[in-house]
């Protein structure tokens, strides 16, 4: 229910504007939504904030369209959805994605590097068993940068809308 995240009371919020519980600065996109629903008869969604009784804002959702009641008259049908959730949990994973990136990316960039420099003899002839090992280890982090790539796309492409 809109009211409910709001924290108005009922009698309360239904003395309020729209401009009471929206910001001044979403004012072009409204008017950008309101060209689009007088033209095709729906807008959205797209996503701004409404603000609460205490003034902190919140994200929503917004999406709608135009009906007629039983006497055909116009008014528009909207569903608002907060978002305040979604917002977090898409956080939480941006954040999760970098620090993978970050984390294991960069010290298996180091590893890599140096087993292919010591495999390509930089620190000069190895023994027979150790080259085998450093050269398996090497070839091992080499397919592992595509894995991690491919499991962060794979991450992305399941990300909160």
């Amino acid at each position: 229910m809109l009211v409910a995240p709001t924290e108005y009371t009922r009698e309360e919020f239904l003395r309020l504007s729209y401009w009471d519980i929206t910001p001044k600065d979403y004012e072009k996109e409204e008017a950008e939504q309101l060209n689009l629903l007088e033209k095709t008869g729906h807008y959205g969604p797209y996503e701004k904030e409404y603000i609460r009784n205490n003034g902190e804002r919140y994200p929503v959702e917004l999406s709608g369209m135009i009906i007629k009641d039983r006497s055909g008259k116009q008014m528009i049908w909207s569903i608002v959805e907060d978002i305040t959730e979604r917002k977090r949990i898409d956080r939480m994973k941006n954040e999760f994605v970098s620090t993978v990136s970050h984390e294991l990316r960069t010290p298996l960039t180091s590893i890599s590097s140096a087993l292919g420099l010591i495999a390509g003899g930089v620190l000069g002839e190895l023994p027979e068993k150790v080259n085998e090992m450093v050269s398996v280890a090497h070839k091992n982090s080499l397919m592992l940068t595509p894995s991690l790539t491919i499991f962060l796309i794979w991450i992305n492409c399941f990300r909160v809308k």
